[in-house]
């Protein structure tokens, strides 16, 4: 349920400011993404920006996002640090975030060419912005809160 919880908050966040600045669409799981015919996931959060709406399909996406979150649980940690990792910068996905629910700690990942950039990490308190949309400014202590 925790993690579920953390979920909603920070769905209801990137809303929040997405219902403002429409600068994008943003989709929670469970949702297909098609990074090709072999490659299908389904991560915590998605966001597609305006100008790649095309991969919006009735089904699924069917091709690379702009954001992808991923929240830890205790059987996924290894699994959402290695394997998706390699996956998602081996398909170009600008910006990978990794949610800890276990160290309340949120990272924020940035495509380079050789690998991801850890861009910034919050870890309990503070704020944190993608460098993809400074428009998302992210309050720790608000994502992990327990309502």
């Amino acid at each position: 349920t925790y993690h579920q919880s953390i979920s909603l908050n920070l769905v209801f966040r990137l809303m929040t400011i997405l219902r403002s600045k429409q600068t994008g669409r943003l989709f929670d799981a469970p949702l297909d993404v098609k990074l090709d015919e072999e490659n299908i996931v389904q991560p915590d959060i998605i966001y597609v920006e305006n100008e790649k709406q095309a991969i919006i399909t009735p089904k699924c996406i069917e091709g690379i996002p702009d954001i992808i979150v991923e929240i830890l649980s205790a059987g996924s940690v290894s699994y959402d640090r290695k394997e998706k990792m390699d996956l998602y910068h081996r398909f170009k996905v600008p910006e990978y975030w990794i949610v800890d629910p276990a160290n309340q700690s949120i990272e924020i990942y940035e495509w380079k060419d050789t690998y991801y950039d850890l861009y910034t990490i919050a870890e309990q308190k503070g704020e944190m912005t993608s460098k993809l949309q400074p428009q998302f400014v992210i309050n720790i202590e608000e994502i992990f809160a327990q309502l």
